[in-house]
């Protein structure tokens, strides 16, 4: 019976685990590609990081517009086709660049490990940063 009760707790805990893993964070910075031009409030400071050491990475541009001092909108714009392209939303290009956790990557390559491939985890596709 306490094999039983043991065994099930590690399968819950597991299961849990795993659910966990898998959720979004939903406070975390998403690109969005645009497929139409957006929809712009109006502004009253329309920037971007010039003093960033490659502002045109790519032939790529991250434009900065602010209408009060909470309503922020980032967006990427493509020089050659002179168009946005995409929209960065709750966060600035600075963090839209650093990479997945190093330690929930690993724990996915773990699971994928001892599960022998049966587990996958879809990675988010990564950006034009």
């Amino acid at each position: 019976m306490k094999r039983v009760l043991s065994i099930g707790a590690v399968l819950a805990v597991a299961i849990l685990f795993l659910v966990l893993l898998r959720l979004t964070e939903s406070n975390a910075p998403q690109f969005k590609r645009l497929q139409t031009p957006p929809f712009v409030q109006p502004s009253n400071h329309v920037s971007f990081d010039f003093l960033s050491p490659r502002p045109f990475e790519g032939g790529e541009l991250w434009i900065h517009a602010t209408s009060s001092r909470t309503n922020f909108e980032s967006f990427l714009y493509d020089l050659n086709r002179r168009k946005v392209v995409g929209q960065l939303t709750r966060g600035w290009r600075v963090q839209a660049l650093s990479d997945w956790k190093p330690m929930k990557e690993r724990q996915f390559g773990v699971i994928e490990r001892i599960s022998r491939g049966r587990i996958k985890f879809t990675r988010p596709p990564r950006g034009p940063f």
